[in-house]
């Protein structure tokens, strides 16, 4: 009886140490994919910014964020040509690319679970100043 209760207090005891160290690194990891989206965002909302600034206008939805690579803005050198990764978020998922009816340029992540909930949820969205 003695040994059932001291087998069960270390399986729990083990358990429990196992979750202090995997729960604090799975919020750490959500943590540093949102600060990474956030921090991509500001970058093309600056390449947004040039874009415009050269061409008088920012690419068409069809051309998407893509088009930024193409010009190759001073803050994207260092980015091989082609490459798409600065319109990935954190999660390695393409950033949507809105122009609205008013005008409004809109930069959205799906966030985590990778849904599209029409910027709510856990959605994250970046207006491009006009």
């Amino acid at each position: 009886m003695l040994r059932r209760r001291l087998l069960f207090l270390v399986t729990i005891t083990c358990a429990m140490i196992a979750l202090w160290f995997w729960v604090p690194s799975r919020f750490d990891d959500a943590a540093e994919r949102k600060g990474d989206t956030l921090a991509r965002m500001e970058v093309l909302k600056i390449g947004l910014a040039e874009f415009s600034r050269r061409h008088g206008r920012y690419p068409t939805q069809s051309e998407g964020l893509g088009r930024l690579g193409d010009e190759t803005p001073p803050i994207f050198q260092g980015v091989p040509r082609g490459s798409d990764e600065f319109e990935l978020d954190g999660w390695g998922r393409r950033f949507a690319y809105e122009i609205r009816p008013d005008g409004r340029v809109v930069i959205r992540s799906l966030g985590a679970n990778g849904v599209d909930e029409t910027a709510e949820g856990d959605d994250i969205t970046a207006t491009v100043p006009q």
